[in-house]
């Protein structure tokens, strides 16, 4: 692999991990109570929805309010894993260290099994739905999900990418010419 082709490779793992930092900002969840209207939820627990369903506020302060005492930030996992994406690019970028490619590939795989547990399983958020009560994921996990295998396709590249022959010393005949 070439010096150009490693930083480039790099730049977009570092480009991925800040994308993933900004799909926590997404929808994660589509709540539909019993009796009210549907609303949903952002990756850190922003609400959004009909005009029962207190638009504009966050579901954690609303569990405070109640009484208690869970969090709603589905995005907290990828966020963080994210930052770590990012240094691993930064490192490839700087070096095209294939250590660095390796946790990148780490960081990917737990973001797309993240991911993809959200996705299947939303939750019952914090425990505030009852029975009859519908939580599905929306669109946040599944892209982040995409998100992850997009780092990890760059770096496993990094990974599979063959190191530069060495230069070749041209060959010389043995015989010294006459002077």
């Amino acid at each position: 692999m070439t010096p150009r082709t490693g930083r480039l490779l790099g730049a977009g793992i570092v480009l991925t991990g800040l994308l993933l930092i900004l799909f926590g900002f997404l929808t994660w969840a589509d709540v539909a109570l019993a009796g009210a209207d549907s609303s949903s939820l952002s990756g850190w627990g922003a609400i959004s929805g009909g005009p029962g369903a207190a638009a504009g506020d966050n579901i954690n302060e609303v569990i405070t309010s109640l009484g208690g005492v869970g969090s709603y930030r589905p995005a907290l996992l990828p966020t963080v894993l994210a930052g770590f994406g990012v240094v691993a690019g930064l490192g490839v970028v700087v070096r095209t260290s294939k250590v660095a490619a390796a946790g990148a590939v780490a960081v990917g795989l737990f973001v797309v099994g993240w991911g993809l547990y959200r996705a299947l399983r939303p939750g019952d958020v914090a425990g505030l739905l009852v029975e009859g009560d519908v939580a599905t994921a929306a669109v946040g996990p599944w892209v982040t999900s995409v998100g992850g295998l997009a780092m990890v396709a760059l770096a496993v590249a990094v990974l599979a990418a063959r190191a530069p022959a060495p230069p070749v010393a041209p060959r010389r005949r043995g015989i010294q010419p006459r002077r």
